[in-house]
């Protein structure tokens, strides 16, 4: 009677997790809609009113900032969301006193680093950097009554803050940028849209917290989180090739046209934002459960294959005329190393479930290998391929480094019991489909329009659709049972008229 009672309570606890995700991943999906819709927008008028040097000073403070972010965030975020039992009263206070004791700290020390990142990069301003370091010690009394609404999954209130904030960035740095405000369009819109955040995020999360000198009974907390910092420093570091390197090498146009074409390089990831933002609370929340865990990290790899590869394919196709008609000729130098990002993102960028599965699993080291012979890989071609080649060669080096996401799924074979081939062998197929077939067509001058282009996406999605639904045994019996009962709602007699 004891196990039927665990598994009945066992089982009713995996439907309401399930339950509250479904609710999640909708409020999100309905949140993402919008907001990328305005942000799509925006960044269309700011990549057409603003010029490359432009965006490369912003790239530059930017990175400062995210350094700063980044020594700031101790890996509370990840430990206290994958704690199991509740923080207690001592326990925020604790976490409270410890965010503001790193922030504080960091920002005063940040006024003599930003004088330093001057001299060497002059056309970054000294009120830019003052401006965006003092918003990012507000996340000083952001980043607690956040992370307890994500640990909740309630991306209800969420959602509603980080949308503001996104809506708030692009109204102030449109506007700006259209009376003539140049780079500081966006460094006064990220001071504003912080302000509208912290604003809220308390709203929604109230606490009276104060400062204690116990920090220990966090201890567990941060130890965890200490690995997940270390995978972010190590990120930090890899990326610092795109901007410091290339800044110094190239100039500061370069940094802004590599920026560009990142953004663009993410963009098959923007409808997946959601699902990120769900897969780490609900993998910690379920790592007990070993089949709802399972299932659950299977669900989410083939929703994420399947969505990123169509994005991914529509824009490799379509990105010379997207980028000519859309953002302004001046971009179209970037266009090859954009072809060549997507082509290297075709393993890492569906890696992201699987490392959000480890860390939850408390296999966060695995990470911070993949990342360590990422950042290896990327500095050690990058930088000989960028001094031969110029741009182009970060490109290369992206693309090459694809090889140490094929080692890393390898090796999480060992702790995710899971066959990868199965996984994203027809959604590789449907993607390589959907690349020739829309080049074929492209290089025919069919969709040489922004009209052709608007066709040519739909013309191809439903080719990979088809790919999809052929190859897929289980995507097909889904449509057939689907086209099964429609067929059958729709033949089923009319009893009233009968009657």
């Amino acid at each position: 009677m004891t196990t039927l009672r665990k598994v009945a309570v066992d089982a009713s606890v995996a439907s309401t997790w399930r339950g509250t995700v479904v609710r999640s991943g909708t409020i999100l999906f309905v949140r993402q809609l919008v907001v990328q819709g305005a942000s799509a927008a925006a960044g269309i008028y700011l990549a057409r009113e603003l010029s490359p040097v432009d965006f490369g000073v912003y790239a530059l403070i930017a990175f400062l900032n995210r350094f700063l972010i980044l020594v700031t965030d101790s890996g509370i975020s990840s430990g206290l969301i994958r704690q199991q039992e509740e923080p207690t009263a001592g326990d925020l206070n604790a976490m409270f006193s410890l965010l503001q004791l790193l922030y504080t700290s960091v920002f005063l020390l940040a006024i003599p680093i930003i004088f330093v990142y001057h001299t060497f990069y002059p056309s970054v301003s000294v009120p830019m950097l003052l401006v965006m370091s003092f918003s990012t010690y507000l996340a000083a009394y952001r980043s607690l009554p956040a992370v307890l609404l994500e640990r909740k999954l309630d991306y209800g209130k969420l959602s509603i803050v980080e949308g503001a904030e996104n809506v708030s960035f692009q109204v102030v740095a449109v506007g700006l940028a259209f009376f003539g405000y140049g780079v500081w369009s966006f460094v006064w819109a990220a001071f504003f849209s912080r302000l509208v955040g912290l604003v809220l995020v308390n709203w929604f999360r109230p606490g009276r917290y104060r400062l204690t000198p116990r920090l220990n009974r966090i201890r567990a907390i941060v130890q965890f989180g200490m690995l997940q910092q270390l995978n972010s420093v190590l990120m930090f570091v890899r990326d610092a090739l795109s901007i410091t390197f290339i800044g110094s090498v190239l100039g500061t146009a370069s940094v802004g046209y590599l920026n560009f074409g990142i953004k663009v390089n993410n963009y098959p990831l923007l409808p997946l934002s959601m699902v990120n933002r769900i897969m780490f609370p609900l993998f910690s929340r379920t790592q007990s459960d070993v089949k709802t865990f399972s299932e659950s990290y299977l669900t989410i790899l083939k929703a994420y294959a399947w969505i990123f590869y169509a994005g991914s394919a529509a824009i490799y196709v379509f990105v010379p005329t997207l980028v000519y008609y859309v953002f302004s000729p001046k971009w179209m130098p970037e266009v090859p190393v954009i072809r060549l990002l997507l082509l290297g993102n075709l393993l890492f960028g569906v890696s992201a479930p699987t490392f959000a599965a480890l860390n939850a699993k408390g296999l966060n080291r695995i990470n911070v290998v993949a990342t360590s012979a990422e950042l290896v890989a990327i500095w050690g071609i990058g930088v000989p391929l960028i001094d031969r080649f110029g741009l182009i060669g970060y490109g290369y080096a992206q693309f090459a480094s694809v090889a140490v996401a094929v080692g890393v799924m390898a090796w999480a074979k060992r702790y995710i019991h899971v066959s990868y081939l199965r996984v994203l062998l027809v959604p590789l197929t449907a993607y390589a489909t959907m690349a020739a077939v829309g080049g074929w067509l492209s290089s025919r001058s069919v969709f040489h329009s922004f009209v052709g282009v608007m066709i040519g996406c739909l013309a191809v999605f439903l080719l990979y659709l088809s790919v999809n639904v052929v190859c897929d045994h289980s995507v097909r019996g889904r449509v057939l049972r689907w086209i099964e009962s429609s067929l059958h709602r729709g033949s089923r007699p009319n009893i009233q008229e009968e009657r």
